[in-house]
């Protein structure tokens, strides 16, 4: 499928004085600040946590707050306060959440940033949220469809959209059912065409192959 990703006065007198100049600065500084409250806001929907994971993770890695991701602060040597005081800034970026994430953040006590983070990404990744999202996208699957109403680059995407998510999850089809349920979409009258020529391939031709067309 083809998708058509003054010129200034002369002083009346000189001065013999030398101007005044400010001090040279000896050092220049490349630190930059990151706002505390930089991530983005979670909807606390399982639906939107994927999605919310990986610009939360992509967020902080620029950040000196990227360890509470992955560990916990540490409980000795001269490191100690200042992995501190960022577990405590970790924790009320998390406050921003909200619905259920919310929740989660709240019940954590002593402004524990790395345990919130741990509390939000084991409940959403609980089997019962990876369920909902699951049923999710196959819904989806049935109402998307290549109409008059819709570009070919948009049901791409979303159709590719659906079974990232599902292949992340185990859900994936394989090569061919994926292929066939890509055609079936197709109602389009001007893609007749094309359709057909590839349902008469379709035990050759790749699903990859498919969308280049």
């Amino acid at each position: 499928i083809r998708v058509s990703m003054s010129v200034p006065s002369t002083p009346s007198s000189l001065s013999l004085q030398s101007p005044s100049t400010s001090p040279v600065p000896t050092e220049i500084s490349s630190s930059i600040k990151t706002p505390m409250n930089c991530i983005p806001t979670f909807s606390g929907n399982p639906i939107d946590f994927e999605t919310w994971d990986v610009e939360a993770r992509a967020t902080l890695g620029q950040t000196p707050h990227s360890f509470l991701t992955v560990r916990d602060p540490v409980a000795t040597g001269p490191n100690v306060s200042s992995e501190k005081c960022k577990n405590e800034e970790f924790y009320h970026m998390l406050a921003t959440s909200k619905g259920s994430a919310y929740h989660l953040v709240a019940k954590v006590q002593l402004q524990n940033g790395r345990k919130a983070w741990v509390s939000i990404q084991s409940y959403y990744t609980s089997d019962a949220s990876v369920s909902l999202i699951v049923h999710h996208y196959q819904n989806r699957l049935k109402e998307i469809e290549l109409n008059s109403q819709t570009t070919a680059t948009d049901f791409i995407n979303e159709f590719n959209l659906c079974h990232q998510h599902l292949e992340k999850h185990g859900e994936g089809l394989k090569d061919k059912s994926k292929t066939r349920q890509f055609l079936d979409l197709i109602v389009h009258d001007d893609y007749f065409i094309t359709k057909q020529l590839l349902e008469s391939t379709i035990d050759t031709i790749t699903f990859d192959q498919v969308i280049k067309m």
